[in-house]
């Protein structure tokens, strides 16, 4: 079982790591196409935003695979009592409302 496990944890992280080239890739080609040659590749921002969201979807199970813990956090309020964390769920909960909010009008403008 562990030589599988093995071999499917170098495989997604082969594939992450393809897809984090062709992410870097498919960014600088754009970069470079706009600025040196005044012409803008069509598809490499989609390219790029496609490649990042697949990156993101084989990095996840690479890191659970590893028994990593994912956590992205700029602010940590656990360390600054309660009134903190609590301030910060409601500014979270605030934003996703808002985010739901827009996603929910615009969709009736359509």
């Amino acid at each position: 079982m562990t030589s599988v496990l093995n071999i499917l944890y170098r495989t997604i992280g082969g594939l992450a790591a393809l897809l984090l080239a062709g992410l870097i890739g498919s960014l600088l080609a754009g970069i470079l196409s706009r600025y040196l040659a005044d012409l803008s590749l069509v598809g490499a921002g989609t390219a790029a935003q496609w490649l990042f969201a697949a990156m993101i979807a084989t990095a996840l199970p690479l890191s659970r695979l590893a028994k990593g813990h994912l956590a992205v956090s700029l602010y940590r309020p656990e360390n600054n009592g309660p009134l903190a964390i609590i301030s910060s769920e409601a500014v979270t909960l605030f934003a996703l409302l808002t985010l739901f909010w827009a996603g929910a009008y615009a969709l009736t403008r359509v």
